[in-house]
């Protein structure tokens, strides 16, 4: 059987392109080229070539392809001529459009053209012979066809060429008849009998939910990424699509198809951030990983800043997303880190020598938001404290402001950023020491200003020290390591860098010592010291009336700023154990108004009232008072929100002895997950045992954390850095 190959294509194309596509094709044809102005072109020019092939006798006993970059042209023939073709192929490159061709003679003829073949595009291929279009060039699909297939709701239509088949089922059997505008369209070519093809309705239909197929809802990416939308527009699209994927099952083919775009050479940076982020939404597990490989292979040719952005806005896929980390990513971060700080070590002017001021402390922040936010809330009581019990020290805080970020830095959808803490220094100012002031850095300049402003701000101070709060990625700091002590405490307790002198927390030392083992990180020096939270006030009277409870009721509370990613299956199976076992019982979620595994599985529970979602709280430590337990989820963070719940006199239910609130709560108070829903039912039927837990932690946080102490023990790990700086500025 003769297997005729037929390449149509504009001027925008040559001969040579269309060669090279033929020669990718899974299959040998007979080729015949025909090339036209997209002007000249007409609805019936497939068929008008093909009689001027073959006899129409031959026709039924030969297999016959479109090839052609005139998109509308190639969709129109796969449903028109159905029964006369054996497959359709567009080429994605220099594509073009025979209804703007034809729009542009202003003839009633043309006019009619247009109408007819948008017409027929409607048509539904499940009723033809013809069910795909195979598509060359899936990565790099130009604008104008994917607005083709956006808008003419054919994206379901396509597929990979690596998918092509020839179609098995005979060829003219039938007559089409296509219902346009109340009339029939028919087909001529056959004598057999007739088949009526409905068109698809044309109504406001979400434009999302007509994709069934993987390659389909992967090409819908691409089409909602070169469209002019809105980035909050391209969001809500792209959110919804890969919930559908999901639903579908259909996930792992769309991210299949992602990963190997992601395999394309030289691809930019903001292109890789916005496809890698899609992954982490589909569920992949190698975000964090793919990233930094991507960033070490390509970092020449990369701009450092936006390095950078990606490097710290990256922080929230683990807390937000629960994207693990991996075996040398703690290297390939300080791999990449030297290299920025190398870059701006030849941008920015810095001083030949540096005055140092004795008992001068320079505070660096990475965030200074809302005083309730708990690094701002930990950062203030430190710096307060450390005034209070140390009064000769002269303290200044200086504001990173690590995730606001300087102008054209980020480029990606699935950017996170915080408003600038300049916004909030109006609040800053009564929470703090009166002789404490506060630099903000300049988040409007562009980044090379920036740093430079922030590092001209520091070395004025002439601190004799730099104390980083929550600092870690701060390229300003790592560039004045050469003329000051430098000791970062982490807000997670692990961190490594090699622009400092001394790491602090108020984790062990076995602990930290642990995690330097294990990621074989050497030359970093922790110092663990006490920690202490502030005692809480009362500042307004709160009853259960107000949240819809009643005295009966026993209150389970969780507070936190990313619950989306903190409150897994596992944990809220616990919970709702309890509830299940216990009718009294009751569990407010403090921090957001949804959560998609409770929402989507257990809604009636939300329903029905006894699981209350509560956004904001400003009186956090009055609310406490109206509840029975504070039950933390896995995460590292939320250490402060549990330290308030254990002055309110809650018992902490808690597992990771390496999660921030276990500083306060300790090791011997974590308990296997598994075991949260027996432990929770036990303090609600054992009064006695409730009030031993209650009286323990409030004995806890009264007792073993005191500030004073943890002032003498900052000062001791000062003096430490300051040895260390002297030792290694006395080598150079």
């Amino acid at each position: 059987m003769r297997k005729i190959l037929i390449n149509l294509f504009s001027e925008s194309l040559t001969v040579e392109d269309f060669e090279y596509f033929t020669n990718t094709l899974p299959i040998k044809f007979e080729v015949f080229n025909y090339q036209f102005a997209a002007r000249d072109m007409f609805p019936d020019i497939v068929e008008a070539i093909i009689k001027d092939i073959l006899p129409a006798r031959e026709i039924a006993k030969t297999r016959i392809i479109l090839q052609t970059n005139v998109v509308d042209l190639g969709h129109f023939g796969a449903k028109f001529y159905s029964e006369l073709l054996d497959g359709v192929i567009i080429v994605a490159k220099n594509s073009e459009l025979l209804t703007n061709a034809q729009k542009n003679f202003l003839t009633m003829d043309s006019q009619n053209n247009v109408d007819f073949m948008l017409d027929i595009l409607q048509a539904d291929s499940t009723n033809l012979r013809l069910h795909k279009v195979y598509m060359h060039q899936q990565h790099q699909v130009d604008n104008r066809y994917l607005t083709f297939l956006f808008n003419q709701r054919l994206l379901n239509d396509i597929s990979p060429i690596e998918d092509f088949r020839l179609v098995e089922k005979k060829k003219l059997r039938h007559n089409l008849q296509f219902v346009s505008k109340g009339n029939f369209v028919e087909t001529h070519f056959s004598l057999a009998n007739k088949k009526l093809i409905p068109l698809k309705k044309s109504d406001a239909q979400d434009k999302i939910f007509y994709i069934q197929t993987a390659f389909g809802m992967y090409q819908f990416i691409h089409a909602i990424m070169s469209t002019s939308e809105s980035d909050f527009t391209k969001r809500s699209f792209l959110f919804t699509l890969f919930e559908h994927a999901k639903t579908k099952g259909k996930a792992d083919e769309v991210l299949r198809y992602i990963l190997a775009y992601l395999d394309i050479a030289e691809l930019p940076l903001v292109s890789f951030a916005n496809y890698n982020t899609f992954c982490m939404l589909l569920r992949d597990q190698s975000v964090l990983k793919r990233q930094y490989t991507f960033l070490k292979k390509h970092f020449d040719r990369l701009h450092p800043s936006q390095v950078h952005a990606l490097i710290t806005n990256s922080l929230f896929y683990k807390t937000a997303h629960n994207q693990p980390t991996y075996d040398g990513m703690i290297a390939d971060q300080l791999l990449l880190m030297g290299k920025i700080n190398q870059f701006w070590r030849k941008e920015i002017t810095l001083p030949k020598e540096q005055k140092r001021v004795p008992y001068r402390i320079a505070v660096v922040v990475g965030q200074f938001l809302s005083i309730e936010h708990g690094p701002t809330k930990l950062a203030v009581q430190y710096v307060n404290e450390l005034k209070m019990h140390y009064p000769k020290a002269d303290i200044k805080i200086f504001v990173e402001d690590l995730f606001t970020y300087s102008p054209n830095e980020l480029g990606w959808l699935m950017a996170y950023t915080i408003k600038s803490s300049s916004t909030q220094q109006l609040y800053h100012r009564p929470h703090l020491h009166t002789e404490i002031d506060v630099y903000y850095s300049n988040c409007t300049l562009e980044r090379t200003q920036r740093i430079q402003q922030d590092v001209q701000a520091i070395v004025d101070f002439q601190p004799s020290i730099i104390y980083k709060i929550g600092s870690s990625y701060n390229v300003v700091t790592d560039l004045l390591y050469p003329y000051f002590p430098i000791v970062s405490q982490s807000i997670s307790g692990e961190e490594a860098c090699q622009f400092v002198d001394v790491f602090t927390s108020g984790y062990p030392e076995s602990q930290i010592q642990q995690f330097y083992d294990e990621t074989n990180i050497a030359d970093q020096e922790y110092i663990s010291h006490t920690t202490k939270i502030e005692q809480p006030q009362k500042a307004v009277i709160k009853n259960r009336i107000m949240y819809g409870l009643t005295d009966s009721d026993f209150v389970m509370i969780t507070v936190g700023t990313k619950l989306e990613a903190e409150i897994t299956k596992a944990f809220v199976e616990q919970l709702i154990k309890v509830l299940d076992t216990d009718m009294d019982s009751k569990w407010l979620i403090v921090g957001t108004q949804y959560h998609s595994i409770i929402n989507n599985s257990y809604q009636k529970y939300v329903d029905e009232k006894r699981i209350l979602f509560i956004e904001y709280e400003e009186h956090l430590f009055d609310l406490y008072h109206i509840c029975d337990i504070y039950v933390n989820p896995p995460r590292f963070g939320e250490g402060i929100s549990g330290a308030l719940a254990m002055w309110a006199k809650l018992p902490i239910i808690t597992t990771d002895p390496t999660a921030a609130v276990s500083l306060y709560t300790g090791e011997e108070n974590c308990i296997e997950l598994t075991l949260f829903s027996q432990e929770i039912l036990t303090l609600k039927s054992n009064r006695e045992y409730y009030e031993q837990k209650a009286n323990d932690m409030q004995n806890r946080i009264t007792t073993n954390h005191f500030f004073e102490q943890t002032t003498n023990d900052l000062q001791q790990i000062f003096n430490r850095a300051i040895k260390k700086f002297e030792e290694r500025t006395y080598k150079i």
